[in-house]
C-alpha cells in the first residue's frame, strides 16, 4: 500500500500579523481599564475664571471657564458672578473630571471695572 502524504499548511504571515495587532489591542484595553481600577476617585475639585468679556448692545459679556481638577465628573453646575448689586448665574450639564467647560455670564456694565465676584455655588455628583 501506498503512504498518502498530508500537505502541510503554514499559517499565512497575514494571519500571524492580524493575530499579533488584535493581541496589543486587547494588552492595551487591559491595562487602561486596570490603571483607571486603581486610581483614586478624587472628589470634584471646580476652578472658575472669566476667560474674556465681550461688549454687547445690551451691556457686557464675560465668558467663564471652569475646570474640574477632581478625577469624579460634577453635574449641574451652578456658576454666579456678581458685579455690585447685579448677579448673573449659569448653569453647566457637567464638568468631567480633568474637564474644562465654558460659560457666558451677562451684565449691565463691565466686569472688569468695579467689584466682581465670580464663584461655583453648587453641583452634584451623577
Amino acid at each position: 500500500m501506498a503512504k498518502s502524504r498530508q500537505h502541510e499548511t503554514r499559517t499565512p504571515i497575514l494571519e500571524w500579523a492580524t493575530a499579533a495587532v488584535g493581541l496589543v489591542c486587547v494588552l492595551a484595553a487591559l491595562g487602561v481599564v486596570a490603571s483607571s481600577a486603581v486610581q483614586p476617585r478624587t472628589p470634584p475639585a471646580l476652578d472658575v475664571r472669566i476667560v474674556s468679556v465681550a461688549t454687547t448692545p445690551r451691556g457686557f459679556t464675560a465668558e467663564i471657564e471652569v475646570t474640574n481638577s477632581g478625577s469624579v465628573t460634577a453635574s449641574g453646575v451652578e456658576i454666579e458672578g456678581r458685579l455690585g448689586a447685579e448677579t448673573s448665574a449659569a448653569t453647566l450639564d457637567y464638568v468631567a473630571g480633568g474637564g474644562r467647560e465654558r460659560a457666558s455670564l451677562a451684565f449691565s456694565a463691565d466686569p472688569r471695572q468695579g467689584d466682581f465676584d465670580l464663584a461655583v455655588r453648587a453641583w452634584t455628583e451623577p
